[in-house]
């Protein structure tokens, strides 16, 4: 019989199967080019594994330590193609905003690189813990200490990745004027999904910190024994973890679904043609082909020769 979680493993198995297709008619509709929408199909991919692997768990007579480990590694796991895709989207926002080289351009690539080294850290650390309980009932503590600062140190490198987050979406909104008319609209979506992203991350390193409620096993703040994600409160699991991603990827498919981003360029595509800003002006930042002006001098005025200064586009 399954007990409270074990419905919510199968609630989100139904949830996120339809996700799946969504992401993949996403990736379809935009290119696979847009990693924000590879990380958010990795994402429901986790979830139907972890749901899967928690109902069986729940299924079986005696626990099986083995997939209870798995669990909780893919429900730590799942934080990092999150907060990679909310750097993705960023990534689609800046696009012809900020020059080549631009620190947001580097910024983001940085967080994206710091984003796989936590989430190895964090995979590391639950193998650790796991390969710390054999099957007869004996505890090596060394390896499940050595486990835990690993998700430690992982979990601490998420917390500086959503800072920085939040830091350079404050950035683009303070430069909103540089940005196309409807990957502002994209923006909008972003920050409406940073304060379910925020709560998400503290659970995430709330629960790191809990006693991982191991017989025999010292360490992790008695006090946060209830942000445990196997034994802790299930109210504080449903609300901080399974709701809180769920609203971040709903903000996000929605967007994806009803946002044309492609009507930023004057072709409707972003190869080839000019950016489209808010004002209706064409950029000047990049184009694949040549433009061809026409124009007529006032009567009785010399011929004028072309020149970069005479550019009908907005300067700057």
């Amino acid at each position: 019989m399954l007990d409270a979680r074990g419905i919510v493993d199968i609630v989100e198995i139904i949830v996120y199967i339809p996700l799946v297709a969504l992401c993949i008619k996403l990736l379809s509709k935009f290119g696979f080019k847009r990693e924000g929408w590879i990380f958010l199909l990795l994402l429901a991919l986790l979830r139907i594994a972890g749901g899967i692997t928690g109902a069986i768990d729940e299924q079986q007579s005696k626990p099986s330590t083995t997939l209870e480990i798995v669990a909780v590694v893919l429900q730590t796991a799942g934080i990092s193609p999150l907060l990679t895709a909310s750097l993705g989207f960023l990534g689609t926002v800046k696009q012809n905003a900020f020059e080549y080289g631009h620190f947001i351009n580097k910024g983001l690539k940085l967080l994206g690189l710091l984003s796989h080294v936590a989430i190895a850290l964090t995979i590391a650390g639950g193998v650790e813990i796991g390969e710390g309980q054999s099957s007869d009932g004996s505890i090596d503590t060394g390896k499940i200490k050595s486990g835990s600062k690993l998700k430690h140190i992982g979990v601490i490198l998420f917390v500086v990745q959503i800072v920085f987050t939040l830091a350079i979406t404050l950035y683009m909104w303070s430069n909103s004027q540089r940005i196309m008319f409807h990957r502002r609209t994209l923006l909008k979506a972003i920050t409406g999904s940073l304060p379910f992203l925020v709560i998400r991350v503290l659970y995430t390193v709330l629960s790191a910190f809990a006693p991982l409620g191991i017989p025999g096993v010292d360490g992790g703040s008695p006090s946060l024994a209830k942000f445990n994600s196997s034994h802790g409160d299930f109210a504080i699991y449903l609300v901080m973890s399974v709701i809180m991603e769920l609203a971040v990827v709903i903000i996000y498919v929605t967007a994806g679904l009803i946002i044309p981003l492609k009507d930023d360029y004057s072709g409707g595509s972003d190869e080839g043609t000019w950016p489209l800003y808010a004002n209706g002006a064409l950029g000047r930042e990049r184009s694949a082909s040549s433009v061809s002006i026409s124009y007529k001098p006032p009567s009785g005025s010399p011929p004028m020769a072309p020149s970069a200064s005479n550019s009908l586009y907005p300067q700057g």
